[in-house]
Parts: C-alpha cells; sequence; structure tokens
C-alpha cells in the first residue's frame, strides 16, 4: 500500500473518512505521521493517537454526548501529556479545560475528535480522562458522559435527549449525580496494596511500594503514598497498624475508600454490619 501523503487527505467523504481512519491505525511510520498536516478533525485526532500509541505515550480516552442543529452525536476526547501538540481552544472551552486543571491539580493536553461543538457539557468527560490519566484507571465499557461540573454537583443540560441518543448507540449517560457518584459508576475497580517492607510483593493486587520504613519520621513518606492513591479505592495494607492510621488520616474524609482484609487465601471486603451510634447532641 502507498504511503499516505497530505493529498490524500482532501476531497473527503464519508467512506474515505473511513478508509482513512483505518490506514491511519495500520501504519506504523512516525515520521510519516511527524509530516503529515491534517486540518480534518477526526483524522487528525487519530493520527495523533495513533502517533502516542507508537511512541509508548500514557493518554486516556472519553467519549460526550453533544446536541447541535444537526441533531445528537457522540464525540470523543483524548487527555495526554505530551506537549508538542497545540490546537488553539476558544476561551469558554480553554476556560473549562483550565478549570478541570486546576481541579485535579494536574497538567495535560487534550484533542477533540470533533471541534465545532458548544456548551462546556464536555467537562464531566474530560475530568474522567484527565483523573484516568493521572491515577491509571479505566473506563467502562460503552460509557459516555456529559455534564457541567459546579464543585461536586453535575448539570446535564438537555439530559432526557442526551439520555435517549446514548442508548440509541448502545452506550450509558453519566450525568446529573455527584462527581464521586460519577467516578464510582463509570470507572473500573481498581485494588491496590500499601507494600511497606523490604520483601517482594507477592500478590496479584497492584502494589504502592513503599520499602522498608525507617524509624525517623514517616510523614513525607505518607504524603508521597498519599498522593498516589485515587479517591474510591480499594486499598489492602502490608504495613505497620500505625502507617495505615497516618495514612488514613491524609487521605481524608472527602472520599470514600473499600478496605480489603487477607483470610483464607484471598483479599475481601471488610463489611460493617452495624449503624454507627448517633451522637448525642446533649453531651
Amino acid at each position: 500500500m502507498d504511503k499516505l501523503t497530505n493529498e490524500d487527505f482532501t476531497n473527503l467523504n464519508d467512506i474515505r473518512i473511513n478508509i482513512l481512519k483505518k490506514r491511519i491505525a495500520s501504519c506504523d511510520d512516525i515520521a510519516l505521521f511527524e509530516s503529515l498536516t491534517i486540518e480534518h478533525s477526526e483524522l487528525s485526532y487519530e493520527r495523533y493517537k495513533r502517533l502516542l500509541v507508537l511512541k509508548g505515550k500514557a493518554f486516556r480516552e472519553a467519549q460526550f454526548v453533544t446536541i447541535g442543529q444537526s441533531g445528537c452525536s457522540i464525540v470523543s476526547l483524548m487527555v495526554f501529556n505530551e506537549n508538542d501538540h497545540t490546537t488553539p481552544f476558544s476561551k469558554s472551552i480553554l476556560s473549562s479545560i483550565n478549570k478541570i486543571k486546576n481541579m485535579l491539580e494536574s497538567d495535560f493536553n487534550v484533542a477533540f475528535s470533533f471541534d465545532n461543538f458548544y456548551g462546556a457539557s464536555f467537562e464531566l468527560a474530560l475530568y474522567i480522562a484527565a483523573y484516568c490519566l493521572k491515577y491509571d484507571r479505566t473506563i467502562k465499557d460503552n460509557i459516555v458522559f456529559s455534564g457541567i461540573i459546579n464543585q461536586d454537583t453535575i448539570e446535564t443540560p438537555y439530559f432526557t435527549k442526551k439520555q435517549a441518543c446514548a442508548k440509541k448507540n448502545k452506550k450509558r449517560l453519566i450525568g446529573n449525580m455527584s462527581l464521586q457518584n460519577a467516578l464510582l459508576e463509570s470507572l473500573n475497580p481498581k485494588s491496590l496494596i500499601i507494600w511497606a517492607s523490604k520483601e517482594k510483593p507477592n500478590t496479584d493486587l497492584e502494589p504502592i511500594i513503599v520499602g522498608e520504613l525507617p524509624k525517623r519520621s514517616w510523614k513525607n513518606i505518607i504524603s508521597k503514598t498519599a498522593s498516589k492513591i485515587a479517591p474510591n479505592a480499594r486499598l489492602a495494607f502490608r504495613c505497620p497498624a500505625t502507617f495505615a492510621f497516618g495514612l488514613a488520616a491524609k487521605l481524608g474524609s472527602n472520599h470514600s475508600y473499600t478496605v480489603l482484609h487477607y483470610a483464607l487465601g484471598e483479599y475481601k471486603e471488610i463489611v460493617i454490619d452495624r449503624k454507627l451510634k448517633e451522637v448525642d447532641e446533649s453531651i
């Protein structure tokens, strides 16, 4: 097959676009990709995604539902850390991107498969994708998003219409809920083990290696360990109880975490089957 050239990306129609997407996905020539100038947003998106794959660079994708003059459509976005890809966004879109960066205290770049959309309802999809990139998480299959984030609340304009669009495409729409519930509903569960030992991990859980703890203060070690734990994670511990308590205090109570206990050769969730005692305000 002939090499791709800039001329291949002219006089486009739906059939040519689908053919070019397949050619991009099967091309392994990094230098060729870097030399191409593609104005079509979807093909430019596919080109850069393929380039990230070939370079072994991390990225995360998410999809959101948008409503335009031609009806409902599903748009993909991609979040990555490479800084050699720049797109001139409108002030409103750039404002939303910076908003998500500030919320996650993270810097990243973003590309859209379609650039002719309006509004800020892509914020939820962007947050989830950037969150997954930061904490190495993955999104469940057949999930699409729509929502403007206001602290922990997600407002989804035209929710009913967007939900119908998602169902038509055999996908589930996440929106109109709290941000914490959106994370719980959309992400694949991930189980971690805090490994504070000089021994090598011998577990199927993903270890966060702390190493053998020194006799001095653990404050900085706890802070560093906590920064590697995503909210709502499933956690097991191979460390002193005092370290686990310190880590829990650092993580705080703004997010929920599931604690795993090793018993009979497997890790199981710790279940509390009693109601917490109510606080007696008269005391």
